[in-house]
């Protein structure tokens, strides 16, 4: 019996904390069920954990592969996983987060349930570095609007066809900030049907210091600025639009975190590619906002900013 869904993780240098995650994707109750494990060039012996667990754990209704990928970033590994990808559906996973038993099963019944089906969402449980814990909801209406402001589209809130993410180009290498965010904004253009699982608590991912999620937006601005660049050159006008918000959002967080020149740089970038002196108005008013610590400013300013992707 074919698979109908594989994991695709992305490893690097994670031999102290991947362990979690393995041990989550063992102990799911869907079978069978493949998996993909990328080491991108580990220097802490990772290759090695991984290998052992795949040793241990293969034939009993889990078909692992590890593969090595030399080229650096989570793209890069993302893609060489895909390529190996043998199910109609393909689910990728970050090496420092877990899933509760029921996750995969959860997603495959949601996909079988509705074969129009192209994409398959699910809110996660985010445990921040603070101990704080929220729970990150997954949109399928809307869901363009939602994935650039809310990062609905994050790497382990839905599943996807394998073929349409080959068909739309799979990861950008050289997007090493927000890149799921771009990758969801293509997979959104092109898909058919998207639809919500209806669970938020099969996922849980844990923010800490070994984190692929970054600690704050000044550190990763020009990474950040990559993808909004990315989405830029093949944007709709509306979607230019809103790229022009999410761009004057991070100057506001820029500027409260103090890195005054990058919020410069990026307000003037945000301004000089709105053609409408009214949205220009309206970028200002978010600047001043966010820049005192205001939160909230895509859902008010949201009826000004619907997009459309084709």
């Amino acid at each position: 019996m074919q698979a109908l869904i594989t994991i695709v993780i992305p490893v690097f240098n994670r031999a102290q904390i991947v362990g979690r995650t393995l041990d989550s994707i063992e102990r799911q109750t869907l079978r069978p069920l493949d998996v993909v494990l990328v080491d991108n060039n580990s220097t802490d012996g990772s290759l090695g954990v991984l290998e052992n667990w795949r040793d241990r754990v293969s034939g009993d209704g889990l078909r692992v592969k590890v593969l090595g990928e030399t080229a650096p970033g989570a793209c890069a590994a993302r893609n060489a996983g895909l390529a190996a990808v043998e199910t109609p559906w393909v689910l990728f996973f970050d090496s420092d987060d877990t899933m509760t038993p029921d996750h995969c099963r959860m997603a495959a019944e949601a996909a079988v349930s509705d074969p129009a089906a192209d994409v398959v969402g699910w809110g996660v449980v985010m445990h921040e570095l603070s101990g704080g814990r929220s729970i990150r909801h997954f949109y399928a209406k809307d869901a363009a609007f939602h994935n650039i402001f809310h990062g609905s589209m994050a790497t382990q809130r839905y599943m996807c066809r394998t073929d349409l993410v080959r068909k739309c180009g799979a990861w950008s290498d050289g997007i090493a900030g927000w890149n799921d965010v771009e990758l969801g904004m293509r997979i959104l253009a092109m898909a058919g049907k998207i639809i919500n699982a209806g669970r938020c608590d099969t996922v849980d991912v844990w923010c800490g210091e070994e984190s692929i999620t970054g600690k704050n937006f000044n550190s990763g601005a020009s990474r950040f600025e990559t993808s909004l660049d990315r989405m830029q050159s093949y944007a709709t006008p509306s979607l230019a639009r809103a790229i022009n918000l999410k761009r004057m959002i991070l100057a506001g967080d820029c500027c409260a975190e103090g890195a005054a020149e990058t919020a410069g740089r990026l307000r003037r970038r945000a301004l000089a590619d709105e053609p409408s002196a009214f949205y220009r108005m309206l970028l200002r008013t978010v600047y001043a906002y966010v820049r005192r610590g205001g939160r909230g400013v895509a859902r008010l300013l949201r009826p000004f900013y619907g997009i459309t992707l084709r």
